[in-house]
């Protein structure tokens, strides 16, 4: 009799361990994260774009770009977006896959490069300087969506020429544009769309370069 009750309380306690393992993994199951969906922005340049590469003859200009300043909210995994004036969202599952202050330094190195046919376009570094006749200082004060869903891209940039000898070229450029689908994917296209408006302006200035 003894025996059978003590085989009866490692039962029992071999059914608590399995129910307690069962109700972990349910908890578990119900705590585990959506998966991360990830965006990256690309080179989109405006139907409007007039690109002659035919009548394109390599000149004397070799254009550096950068230095790019970005603001601290795109220099993160998470994407960021305005709720309003001061209060700002962070995305729990959307996020930038890579770099964006890089990807938006090779957006606009490769859209620049395409508007600006006669121009020989590289990136502004240590190394690159002495090879430059000019270069486009750029700084990227906001490249953010709000909450009705339109994409707000202000920015400020100069074009210096490396001797000095011309006058810096400065403008300021402030754009924006609804959401085709009220998406992040749709959200990253016309960041995207807004990085090729701001290039078609940049090129505008570099293009009357002599």
């Amino acid at each position: 009799m003894k025996k059978s009750k003590e085989v009866l309380r490692g039962t029992r306690g071999l059914m608590s361990v399995a129910l307690m393992l069962v109700l972990y993994g349910i908890a578990a199951g119900c705590m585990r994260s959506k998966p991360s969906r990830f965006y990256t922005l690309r080179e989109v340049l405006p139907e409007s774009a007039n690109i002659d590469t035919a009548k394109a003859v390599m000149g004397k200009v070799v254009l550096g770009v950068g230095p790019i300043s970005v603001p601290s909210y795109l220099d993160r995994t998470k994407i960021v977006t305005r709720v309003d004036t001061a209060e700002v969202k962070v995305a729990e599952y959307s996020r930038w896959a890579g770099s964006v202050p890089d990807r938006i330094e090779d957006i606009i190195e490769e859209n620049l490069t395409k508007l600006c046919p006669a121009v020989e376009v590289r990136k502004y570094t240590f190394r690159t300087r002495s090879t430059l006749t000019h270069y486009v200082q750029i700084d990227l004060t906001d490249l953010i969506a709000d909450a009705d869903g339109k994409v707000v891209l202000n920015a400020r940039y100069v074009i210096f020429s490396i001797d000095n000898k011309v006058k810096p070229v400065r403008k300021e450029v402030s754009l924006h544009k609804q959401v085709k689908t009220g998406d992040y994917n749709g959200m990253v296209f016309a960041m995207s769309e807004l990085l090729g408006e701001m290039c078609m302006d940049i090129a505008e200035s570099v293009n009357v370069i002599k």
